[in-house]
């Protein structure tokens, strides 16, 4: 059985709220579930710029796209 570890964050209030508000728009009801979709998109997405690709979002109607950028992708 895999060990379970304990993690402890301090987030300020307008935080809380913006988590708390992408949990609600999202349908999911416990942090750690949000923390575990979170952690699943930055692992994919780490692994496609490793690979070579770029992580973008597409909008069709302009022929455009952006490019995520994080400070770790640099």
């Amino acid at each position: 059985m895999e060990q379970t570890v304990r993690l402890q964050f301090d987030f300020t209030g307008e935080q809380t709220v913006k988590m708390e508000a992408l949990m609600e728009q999202v349908g999911v009801r416990t942090k750690k579930a949000f923390f575990n979709h979170a952690l699943s998109l930055l692992e994919w997405a780490i692994n496609e710029k490793k690979a070579g690709r770029m992580v973008v979002s597409i909008d069709k109607e302009k022929d455009k796209y952006t490019e995520l950028i994080l400070p770790f992708f640099v």
